[in-house]
């Protein structure tokens, strides 16, 4: 499987709010620029408050890395932010992609951006054939694969971003890694 619920803290909305300041990050930090680039035109990354940053290590991290084995949970966390796109693929896509830079993500959806649930699809390498399909529900904790499985999103409206909190995890041991296994605990 590609997809999870976890059993996880939600995020407090006081905190989520916080987030939508930095949208503006993404097109203006030097750093976030260049980042920007390697995400293509319909996805960009911005940095999260330090408020949230706190929250996530205090309530997050520690249950999912309690001995902090995984620095890149820390060092990776950012607000992602989705465009609305006309694409070969469909309008309103994030298109059939690997992500670079990480294996697996723990998403927090904060906008959907659109009226109906997005539809998140994981792909065989001829990126035509389905594995799985999910309409992820917002404000849910989930536990995605996005390297090596060929995976794009759908449905999402003109005018309305789709923001995601998001923390890179990298298992030491791609090939013998089992998520159900690994995260038990707090798996839905």
């Amino acid at each position: 499987m590609n997809f999870f619920y976890l059993n996880l803290p939600r995020i407090p909305s006081n905190l989520t709010k916080l987030c939508f300041k930095n949208i503006s990050l993404a097109s203006s930090d030097p750093f976030l620029i260049e980042m920007n680039k390697k995400e293509g035109v319909s996805h960009s990354i911005t940095y999260l408050p330090p408020e949230v940053k706190i929250w996530l290590i205090e309530n997050i991290i520690k249950i999912l890395d309690p001995t902090f084995e995984h620095p890149e949970l820390i060092n990776n966390m950012y607000l992602h932010i989705n465009k609305y796109i006309e694409h070969r693929e469909g309008n309103g896509v994030h298109p059939i992609h690997i992500d670079y830079g990480r294996k697996f993500a723990f998403n927090y959806i904060l906008t959907l951006g659109a009226n109906n649930l997005p539809i998140t699809t994981w792909y065989e390498n001829d990126k035509t054939t389905i594995i799985e399909q999910h309409a992820i529900e917002p404000n849910r904790w989930h536990l995605i694969a996005v390297n090596p499985v060929f995976h794009g999103v759908r449905g999402q409206e003109k005018n309305q971003l789709r923001t995601i909190i998001s923390l890179c995890y990298d298992p030491f041991d791609l090939n013998n890694f089992n998520p159900k296994k690994q995260f038990e605990n707090i798996i839905i």
